[in-house]
């Protein structure tokens, strides 16, 4: 990506200018803005069909460069759902990451998403986790 600072500094062009061009080339899907969850006020642009690195954009836990501690609660809450509703049987982390997957939300946690959301709730002595005997 590039900061608009930096893309006026290396073009020479006015602000307006540059603010012009940024927001023609926004409109036409050809860019897209980022917000850095490493520095806030600034704008970032990058082509449209790139996804931002994680240190950029936050990775899964950040939505609109915000963290997104309602979004990481319903799905601790989904968790704890399909463990006391599963309590019969062991249950997966494969298992888990399915079935989160398929319920609404911002966007798709990976497994390892879903096994830090996991370790939030060992933490909190919500569940416990065994290890089987293959992993």
């Amino acid at each position: 990506g590039a900061w608009s600072k930096v893309l006026k500094d290396q073009t020479n062009l006015q602000q307006h200018t540059l603010a012009k061009l940024t927001k023609e080339l926004l409109r036409r899907n050809l860019i897209k803005e980022v917000k850095s969850v490493a520095h806030r006020g600034r704008k970032v642009f990058m082509l449209s069909e790139i996804e931002p690195d994680k240190s950029v954009s936050g990775g899964t836990w950040y939505h609109d460069g915000e963290f997104a501690a309602a979004w990481i609660s319903s799905l601790r809450e989904m968790a704890r759902s399909y463990l006391e509703n599963n309590m019969s049987k062991v249950t997966t982390l494969q298992e888990l990451h399915t079935y989160i997957q398929q319920q609404p939300g911002p966007s798709a946690p990976t497994e390892e998403d879903v096994q830090a959301i996991m370790r939030t709730l060992e933490l909190d002595e919500i569940v416990y986790s065994v290890q089987s005997e293959t992993g």
